[in-house]
């Protein structure tokens, strides 16, 4: 664990020396390096070494917040993607999704390669753009010996690597019905998702590595998250707060090195990178990310601001499907709280209607309308008729079939 740790601290050194300039040069190109379901807390608690080295020679993100990682599996959702909501909506850098929006490989322009390299067939539907993507089958030293050898062939711009092995590994910790080391507790000794974790990280040395050994380090800007945090009782729960947050680090010339910075979210990753490079990123609007401040060299560091917009999504998320729980436990005795329950459900905004969001406009406007579905909760609750639905106002369209 530590030979990979020296090398790398040595190569960041080596690139920072008699390269003054490079912090205000513009990276020459980037990669985004995903390990599946990191918890937040993994980088310290597990001693992971490289990841830690990128943090002492760059910028680190404390608390890196994203959408609460739902998997819908049918409906509209599963029509348009393979995997969990977070993952596409990291590479788009927005909360607002659409089939065919375009992803970060698409703000990169045509004549140097952009590869996606992964060994998990969730990510299918993710692929769509890069130059060059594919699925490696094995396991994650599988994935990366591909990208190393991938990337040694010829010149790219933007490499993006997804990890499957500790996201893996902490399913199954939560999931399994045999005793195990690690069942219902990812950091117990002997538990396979730290194991994974560790070996991601030390993937990790091998990569920067292999730049060192190009003489390309120094001129690549490297960010390393996660798609999802993980619970600790292992998976990502929906309705887990572990599951909300991540690790992020981002490394290279033109970076900050050894600031940390309070918040950021995970909608910010892709504008930041893009501003990195010097391309525009791929999305706009109300729901999009924004470049993190602080992240440049020579910059500010901006206090902490309030909760992030994504946090208070999560927040209404879990509220509402808490209060839904227990509502529901009414309706053995109060048959017409079923019909009440389906008339806010029908008026919230949650993960498996996430691509009707944009027709709200904004994502202040979602937050408005679950609050609304949430207070009707509350309402039952408290033994009185909620509001009249919409559809069911005078003068409204009927509703009914």
């Amino acid at each position: 664990m530590r030979t990979p740790f020296i090398l790398l601290c040595g190569a960041l050194l080596l690139a920072s020396a008699g390269a003054a300039s490079a912090e205000e040069a513009a990276p020459s190109r980037a990669i985004l390096f995903i390990v599946d379901g990191l918890h937040e807390d993994a980088p310290d608690r597990l001693g992971l070494t490289n990841f830690l080295a990128l943090c002492a020679q760059g910028t680190r993100v404390t608390k890196t917040v994203l959408l609460a990682p739902a998997h819908p599996r049918t409906g509209a959702w599963a029509a348009v993607h393979t995997c969990s909501l977070p993952n596409p909506i990291l590479l788009a850098g927005t909360l607002f999704l659409a089939p065919g929006h375009p992803m970060i490989q698409d703000a990169f322009p045509a004549g140097r390669p952009t590869l996606h390299m992964t060994n998990g067939r969730l990510y299918e539907s993710l692929k769509r753009g890069f130059s060059h993507a594919e699925v490696v089958p094995g396991d994650d030293a599988a994935a990366v010996r591909a990208a190393v050898a991938r990337t040694g062939a010829a010149d790219w711009s933007l490499l993006c690597v997804h990890l499957q092995d500790t996201g893996k590994a902490g399913y199954r910790c939560g999931r399994t019905r045999k005793e195990m080391p690690g069942r219902r507790d990812i950091w117990a000794e002997g538990s396979p998702y730290v194991a994974a974790a560790r070996e991601a990280d030390r993937l990790l040395g091998e990569l920067m590595q292999a730049l060192r050994d190009r003489g390309q380090l120094d001129s690549t800007l490297i960010v390393v998250t996660a798609d999802h945090g993980q619970a600790s009782t292992g998976g990502h729960p929906t309705l887990s707060p572990e599951g909300w947050v991540v690790p992020l680090v981002f490394a290279g010339p033109g970076i900050a090195r050894g600031r940390a910075l309070a918040q950021a979210e995970q909608i910010d990753i892709v504008p930041t990178i893009c501003a990195l490079m010097n391309v525009p990123p791929p999305n706009s609007g109300p729901a999009a990310g924004r470049v993190i401040a602080g992240v440049r060299a020579g910059s500010e560091i901006p206090p902490a601001g309030a909760d992030p917009m994504t946090m208070r999504i999560d927040t209404s998320i879990r509220e509402f499907r808490l209060l839904a729980a227990q509502a529901l436990a009414l309706t053995p005795s109060q048959p017409q709280t079923a019909l009440w329950i389906e008339e806010a459900e029908a008026a919230f905004y949650g993960p498996d209607r996430i691509l009707d969001w944009p027709k709200l406009g904004s994502p202040e406007a979602i937050l408005q309308a679950n609050q609304a579905a949430i207070d009707d909760l509350k309402t039952i609750l408290s033994g009185e008729t909620p509001r009249l639905p919409e559809n069911a106002k005078p003068g409204a369209p009927s509703g009914g079939s």
